[in-house]
């Protein structure tokens, strides 16, 4: 949480003067059902700090979408997203964050070269599963950003956080990233509190058409 909060501010601190409406979607998931088998984690813990940041930084409170645990379903995540994504305007700021547990799948498309999609854990997601029943992966996470930066057009900026285990290529960036090794088991995923064990990621990514997005990942080596 501390270099994620690092990172947050010196963002912040660049486009401090942006002169833009501002706006937030955050998820936190820590409580999973145990029933589910994913073990409890610190994601939840996330989103209060990141709130007070935002608040800090003129986000106000009507423009701050949030999901806690039981709240953050697959289908809710989808719908409650389209509707904030419906209130964003062109050249919006917007911070999203995604804090869980990650989970690597069979790539179903043929799109990967390690024919494993990534994807976030939503809460209502099993751990065992063969067909990653109810999974957010990269590409329907790709399509979500890629709404999001042609609503807010070319002057819009967006700061997307996926604080997850094999979140290294969640937005399915043609950049390269760090990494390379094996698939991590999911139990590995990393609480907030030992984010410095893991690595972040930054980069930008810019086209004539979309909004400037600035993505930021942790995962554990």
């Amino acid at each position: 949480m501390r270099n994620q909060l690092i990172i947050f501010f010196l963002f912040f601190s660049i486009y401090s003067q942006v002169n833009a409406e501002r706006k937030a979607f955050l998820v936190g998931i820590g409580n999973y059902p145990e029933v589910l088998g994913w073990k409890k984690i610190a994601g939840n813990n996330d989103i209060p700090y990141i709130m007070s940041a935002l608040k800090h930084h003129s986000f106000s409170s009507s423009n701050i979408t949030f999901l806690l645990d039981e709240e953050a379903t697959k289908a809710n995540i989808v719908n409650e997203f389209n509707l904030f994504i419906s209130r964003c305007k062109l050249g919006d700021f917007v911070y999203v964050q995604f804090s869980g547990h990650g989970q690597q799948i069979c790539d179903l498309n043929g799109d990967e070269i390690d024919q494993l999609d990534e994807a976030y854990v939503p809460y209502d997601s099993p751990l065992k599963s063969e067909v990653g029943d109810k999974l957010l992966t990269d590409d329907e996470l790709d399509k979500l950003i890629s709404k999001l930066r042609k609503r807010i057009g070319p002057k819009g900026h967006v700061l997307f956080v996926l604080d997850a285990c094999h979140s290294g290529s969640g937005v399915r960036s043609n950049k390269s990233f760090r990494g390379g090794n094996p698939p991590l088991n999911a139990d590995n995923c990393i609480s907030n509190d030992n984010l410095e064990n893991g690595y972040e990621i930054g980069l930008d990514l810019n086209s004539k058409n979309h909004g400037l997005l600035t993505a930021l990942y942790a995962c554990k080596p």
